[in-house]
């Protein structure tokens, strides 16, 4: 009876895993499908068990990624490991690949920094003068890496075990750090209080909710439908091949809004497309003609695959008749495949990849989006993206904030602060910058009997932030009054038009 008792303290489910690792239960199931772990057995009830030795495993794999191998070559390590005939040789071999890569991104860096270095010394006190203010800020600072977190030991020679020594020293930090109360770890994980977020006018403190007011319609984004040819493991509005909440617009319905908009003379400029997939959407070609012929600048967002490359011939000719109008924006959102794909999928870099460099080369002005899930300030990112569009010859500037765009990651389940009227002298931000003080979407419900106008891209499901059927009804200001809210436009700085 005791060693059964033992037994279940030391197996764990795929959530309970997830829960004391840190690593999201879609990376852990990322993992056994490419082999970094093998498959778990299996309790009588059919759920997956990890035992002790696979625990270990994942915590090799985390700190080698927080190391900075990729995933190829912690399979690498892994193999050695597993085999057990490795020679200080092959882990030399490993180790100096690996210091020429790091020593490439310093490179890189440097560049970065000798850019930044050119900048007026008082820039920063010239746009943020509130950083010289004794006002305090709640919003927790990133995690700052200590030095015991990342030396391997010296007398750690044994590959396999100075790794999942570090990575028994990642649990015991993570451990002290919860037992504490407090830390990096515990900011991170702390899920979202449920008193934030439920009266549209007023904080969980009482405090008064801050709102951004339309200033002009500048952007009107139209979501052509949910439905998408991936899944991605966190996509802002769950797009699927499945999902079809939002259906499909009509050519008719877009004209609607494009009706109004010059009858009611609201200057707007841009027109964006997004989805689901855009070009999933068998009217979309239509739509860019009737929104292009306007004489509107037009952004699709895309993520280049076999539904784009299944409508070419009409995409050339609407390049052909109304060229530099139309701007293709291709969600890349890493500069390794391996990122990527543990994002988008399996096998989803090269369709994607492939797609991007035939509109560069048949004469599209393309731009790209990437995700900041990886954890790397934006000057590593891009510098790696910088890296790859260099060694593919492609003329995307990766230091150019609109030729590629870096959207924060968001989790509406996880804390953050609400922001209140107060925060906008002390974040030193104005409402005006935010997303929705300059644009506004248009989505169909399923069933609905016609369209109807949303505050942004990342919020079409929420009916308070439905704002009326036409875009004078939509005018008006919009509270703060969701996580997204927060975490991605007010301290992400998100926005799925980058303005200059």
């Amino acid at each position: 009876m005791p060693n059964r008792t033992t037994s279940r303290r030391t197996e764990l489910t795929r959530g309970e895993l997830a829960a004391q690792t840190g690593c999201n239960i879609e990376t852990i199931r990322y993992c056994e499908q490419i082999g970094l772990l093998p498959a778990p057995p299996r309790s009588q009830g059919g759920h997956r068990l990890y035992g002790d030795d696979l625990r270990k495993r994942l915590g090799f794999i985390r700190r080698s990624r927080d190391l900075g191998f990729t995933l190829d070559e912690t399979h690498g390590l892994l193999r050695l490991v597993d085999g057990g005939n490795y020679t200080c040789a092959q882990v030399e071999a490993l180790a100096r690949q690996h210091v020429r890569e790091i020593e490439r991104k310093i490179s890189d860096l440097r560049s970065s920094s000798a850019r930044s270095k050119r900048w007026p010394r008082n820039a920063t006190a010239a746009r943020y003068p509130y950083a010289q203010s004794s006002t305090r800020c709640s919003i927790p600072g990133p995690r700052v890496i200590r030095p015991h977190e990342c030396e391997v030991d010296d007398e750690s020679r044994n590959l396999g075990k100075g790794f999942f020594e570090l990575g028994r020293e990642a649990d015991r930090t993570r451990e002290h750090q919860l037992a504490a109360g407090g830390g990096a770890a515990a900011t991170v994980e702390r899920a979202l209080d449920s008193a934030k977020f439920r009266d549209p006018f007023v904080t969980a403190k009482g405090e008064k909710r801050a709102a951004v007011s339309l200033r002009r319609l500048r952007t009107l984004w139209f979501n052509t439908g949910t439905l998408c040819n991936l899944t991605c493991r966190n996509c802002y509005i769950e797009s699927s091949p499945t999902n079809d909440r939002l259906v499909y617009l009509s050519v008719a319905e877009v004209a609607e809004y494009l009706d109004e908009i010059e009858r009611e003379s609201l200057g707007t400029e841009e027109i964006g497309f997004t989805g689901g997939e855009p070009f999933m959407n068998p009217a979309f070609p239509a739509m860019l003609e009737a929104t292009l012929r306007r004489g509107y600048r037009v952004l699709v967002l895309t993520n280049a695959m076999r539904p784009m490359m299944k409508m070419t011939e009409p995409l050339l000719a609407l390049k052909e008749r109304y060229p530099q109008q139309l701007v293709i924006r291709v969600s890349l959102d890493h500069y390794s495949r391996s990122l990527h794909e543990l994002e988008r999928g399996p096998r989803s870099w090269v369709p994607a990849f492939d797609g991007l460099k035939w509109l560069i080369e048949v004469g599209f002005v393309v731009h790209v989006a990437g995700r900041r899930f990886s954890g790397e300030p934006d000057s590593v990112l891009r510098a790696g993206y910088a890296r790859l569009f260099r060694e593919h010859r492609l003329p995307i500037d990766a230091h150019d904030p609109v030729q590629l765009v870096l959207f924060p990651e968001m989790d509406a389940t996880k804390d953050i602060p609400e922001i209140t009227t107060a925060c906008w002298d002390i974040l030193g931000v104005s409402p005006d910058a935010m997303m929705c003080a300059a644009s506004r979407m248009v989505i169909k419900r399923k069933g609905a009997p016609h369209p109807t106008v949303v505050s942004c891209t990342l919020l079409p499901y929420d009916p308070q932030f439905e704002l009326g059927r036409t875009l004078r009804e939509a005018g008006g200001s919009v509270p703060l009054n969701h996580p997204h809210c927060a975490r991605f436009c007010v301290l992400g700085g998100g926005s799925c038009t980058a303005n200059r």
